[in-house]
């Protein structure tokens, strides 16, 4: 007479997501709302010692949200962002806001952002930066609401904003090149 002591094998429920269907060994799985598999793969196997590879869903997050020209972030900074996350742009003085002040995180990206226009006095050539060159090609005059990118040259790093605005006549504050002795 032969006795066979079996037991099932149980792997246990999946954190922050649910199993959608089993075929053989195969299981497939889904992370709930908001959550994401942590290598991509959807697919595992139950066996002996557990879960293979081990499930597991994590937070989808967004990246920090998008630069707009000529416009700050005024409220919903933070340092992760998260589905649903909401960050709320304005428009510096002088500009208008065209679209959603608003954007928001939806799961890995974002909804498009917001952009902000003026039509105020023009602005000559730019101011020139020691250590330092404009990208962009030098105009004798630029329309309100444009902007010119900075670099450094070799060996020395940039601090502050890359780009300059033209605001009324005026360029905005124009980022420095500092040397790496000077770099702290």
């Amino acid at each position: 007479m032969l006795f066979c002591f079996c037991s099932a094998i149980q792997c246990g429920r999946i954190e922050n997501g649910k199993i959608v269907d089993k075929v053989e060994e195969k299981t497939t799985f889904r992370c709930d709302h908001g959550y994401k598999s942590e290598n991509g793969i959807n697919e595992t196997t139950c066996t002996a010692e557990g879960w293979s590879p081990v499930p597991i869903c994590i937070v989808q997050e967004c990246s920090h949200p998008p630069d707009i020209d000529l416009a700050e972030i005024v409220s919903g900074e933070k340092a992760e962002y998260q589905e649903g996350d909401v960050v709320q742009y304005r428009c510096y003085p002088g500009y208008t806001l065209a679209g959603s002040e608003r954007i928001t995180c939806n799961g890995e990206k974002w909804t498009p952002p917001p952009k902000c226009f003026g039509t105020g006095e023009k602005c000559g050539r730019p101011p020139t930066i020691e250590n330092g060159d404009i990208t962009t090609l030098s105009l004798k005059e630029y329309a309100f609401g444009s902007s010119v990118e900075y670099r450094c040259q070799h060996y020395y790093i940039i601090e502050g904003d890359r780009k300059s605005y033209c605001y009324n006549g005026i360029w905005t504050k124009v980022p420095v090149c500092l040397g790496k002795k000077n770099i702290q």
